[in-house]
């Protein structure tokens, strides 16, 4: 999954897995609350990978600084 574009597709099934995972239900069957968790916890996984990676480029510039 490319973080910049991430598309339709890879969206529904990040949150088809989350529902099934700590769910165990499908997307069909999910209610407005699960299927509403199961998308926040996308976007942390998102936002959180994208951090992850923005701390990494820092760190690697600084250490070429220093």
């Amino acid at each position: 999954m490319s973080l910049t574009a991430i598309t339709e597709k890879e969206v529904k099934e990040l949150v088809k897995g989350k529902l099934s995972r700590y769910y165990g239900v499908a997307p069909t069957e999910a209610s407005k609350e699960q299927l509403y968790r199961a998308v926040v916890m996308c976007v942390r996984d998102i936002l959180l990978e994208k951090r992850q990676l923005f701390q990494q480029m820092v760190l690697s510039q600084l250490a070429v600084i220093m």
